[in-house]
């Protein structure tokens, strides 16, 4: 949604904060507000942090691959990464990977969307496309099926998974 709404997609206004409403998994998954989150420095810490993908996003667009990678610790992004606010939104009724963005411009503007069932075939196919690559098949199919299913599994079982 960010690359659609973002730089990339040609919007130049400047971001005065960046909010990301989010189901409390996901929250705990991609969006905590620790330092490997808001300024990863290798690629898992960044495939799991919803400020990085976020501001990749909105400033390259969503189809970068893993070239998304190579700007690791650019202060730039680091500095974007500082607008964002990934907020838990329990009362909403959030499907799998369902997600808000409020974006407040410098201008005074504000821009809310939504994004209630993205198409899990193109989330999937983004997911494996980064995964697989570091993690093998199997373990990146590991990895889906566990976040598939994280209302009744442990993040601990995720951690392992990825570690």
């Amino acid at each position: 949604m960010a690359g659609q709404m973002g730089i990339a997609a040609g919007n130049n206004n400047k971001v005065r904060k960046i909010r990301l409403y989010m189901t409390p998994a996901n929250h705990s998954m991609v969006g905590e507000r620790s330092v490997n989150k808001l300024h990863p420095e290798n690629i898992v810490d960044a495939q799991f942090s919803a400020y990085y993908q976020t501001v990749i996003a909105w400033l390259h667009g969503s189809t970068t691959g893993l070239e998304t990678y190579d700007r690791l610790g650019q202060p730039e992004l680091n500095s974007f990464c500082e607008k964002l606010e990934c907020v838990i939104y329990p009362d909403k009724n959030f499907g799998k990977f369902a997600s808000t963005i409020e974006t407040d411009y410098e201008d005074g503007s504000h821009d809310p969307r939504d994004m209630d069932r993205p198409l899990r075939d193109q989330v999937e196919l983004k997911f494996f496309s980064l995964v697989e690559r570091i993690s093998g098949e199997k373990r990146a199919t590991e990895i889906r099926d566990v976040i598939d299913g994280i209302h009744h599994a442990s993040i601990a079982k995720l951690l392992r998974l990825v570690e």
